[in-house]
């Protein structure tokens, strides 16, 4: 027996990982929707104060130049 979890698109339910099953392999399919993951609620002011603590050393045009500063890429 095998078991996998996959999400329906209307059509088809494609698996969230590849089965190895032969191609036209005739199968007793039982649905058991899956309750999602409940998300942790984020402490969104805890994490602007670390990402607030995060200096960050470098040229004021990182962001915009990442390419060249990163890979060297000719400035354009």
């Amino acid at each position: 027996m095998v078991q996998f979890t996959g999400r329906f698109d209307g059509k088809v339910i494609k698996p969230d990982e590849r089965v190895e099953i032969p191609v036209d392999t005739p199968l007793r399919v039982t649905i058991e929707p899956v309750a999602p993951k409940e998300r942790p609620d984020v402490d969104w002011k805890r994490l602007l104060e670390l990402a607030e603590q995060c200096a960050i050393d470098g040229p004021e045009d990182l962001a915009r130049r990442h390419d060249h500063y990163a890979h060297g890429r000719p400035i354009e």
